[in-house]
């Protein structure tokens, strides 16, 4: 007795995006603080897709909402069970929310596609209290006053002798 089994084809994968500090490993949580302060904070993303169908898929498209395309019809054979990674380090200045996804597939044929998410929290400001702004803070005059009084005669005398030596 000969029996046929058809197992049906199925294309699927599990995309996890991370972030991090580390450009040089994948970070294992997909949400990070970064400090508050000037300028910004260097994080790298990492995209971990795995095929968790019964189909090699050989082609490859990642789209982030922020960053933009980062793979088009990019030919890599991830065969079932397969994980495939990359990163992508960038500099953030403000709270990101972005979300990418991956589609694997075989031209002309299945395809999968996942989506994933990763926040970049950026820090509040540390060392100042609003009450340093309060109203009922006074401010002592005198010293202000004295300093003021001090550049404009220091300012004066330089320029007195810049314009005496001018006309030396």
């Amino acid at each position: 007795i000969s029996m046929t089994v058809n197992i049906p084809l199925t294309a699927s994968i599990d995309l996890t995006k991370t972030v991090g500090l580390d450009p040089n490993v994948c970070a294992t949580t997909d949400s990070i603080t970064i400090p508050a302060g000037f300028g910004g904070t260097d994080v790298t993303y990492c995209y971990y897709v795995t095929n968790t169908g019964n189909i090699t898929l050989t082609n490859h498209d990642l789209v982030d909402d922020q960053l933009g395309t980062i793979l088009s019809n990019v030919a890599y054979d991830l065969t079932p069970g397969a994980t495939f990674w990359l990163t992508q380090t960038v500099l953030i200045t403000q709270t990101t929310v972005n979300s990418a996804t991956w589609t694997a597939y075989v031209p002309g044929g299945p395809s999968a596609s996942d989506t994933d998410t990763a926040t970049v929290e950026r820090g509040l400001p540390t060392g100042v209290a609003l009450s340093d702004f309060s109203a009922g803070r006074t401010v002592t005059w005198l010293p202000l006053f004295l300093g003021i009084v001090l550049v404009a005669l220091l300012g004066g005398v330089t320029l007195a002798l810049r314009g005496k030596r001018q006309t030396l």
